[in-house]
């Protein structure tokens, strides 16, 4: 598979809140009672925000699904690394590169992981300024599935449509 280098992708901006500061030892980890799969979580996220695409390739199954629920343009299940990773440079793209994520949280619930992380951007004279979860799966240690649940869908919906 070729690899995606979009240099329009990135950086979109990704800042974490204390306490959800991506990769950290193992020992540090068991220290603070984080699990390797909340640590790959915010691994993610980081790579995300410095658009690092072959990050996020080595960290996905190659049939990663991407589930984005309703009806805009970015709506519908993404399958495969490649298209997961077209979905996040349409998002920086359709932003106009205003995208922004801070990571809040992360928390284990049985074999996921669900993130709360809050977004802006900007588009056409518009502000989007919302909560979000994504709740991920893994096939080993490595992300199988994300699964997005925006806290107002009509929202998302108005500005992504």
């Amino acid at each position: 598979m070729p690899h995606i280098r979009n240099p329009r992708l990135g950086p979109a901006v990704v800042h974490s809140v204390p306490g959800c500061e991506p990769t950290r030892s193992a020992a540090s980890r068991k220290e603070d009672g984080v699990s390797a799969k909340e640590d790959r979580v915010r691994q993610a996220y980081e790579a995300f925000g410095k658009g690092d695409m072959d990050t996020l390739r080595s960290i996905m199954t190659p049939d990663v699904t991407q589930s984005v629920p309703g009806k805009s343009q970015i709506a519908g299940e993404h399958k495969g690394t490649d298209n997961v990773l077209g979905y996040y440079a349409q998002l920086f793209e359709l932003s106009g590169g205003t995208l922004s994520v801070q990571l809040e949280s992360t928390k284990v619930e049985g074999d996921t992981v669900v993130s709360t992380h809050h977004a802006t951007a900007q588009r056409e004279g518009r502000s989007w300024d919302t909560k979000e979860n994504i709740t991920f799966s893994f096939a080993g240690d490595k992300i199988a599935r994300l699964d997005e649940a925006p806290t107002d869908l009509a929202g998302f919906d108005a500005f992504w449509s």
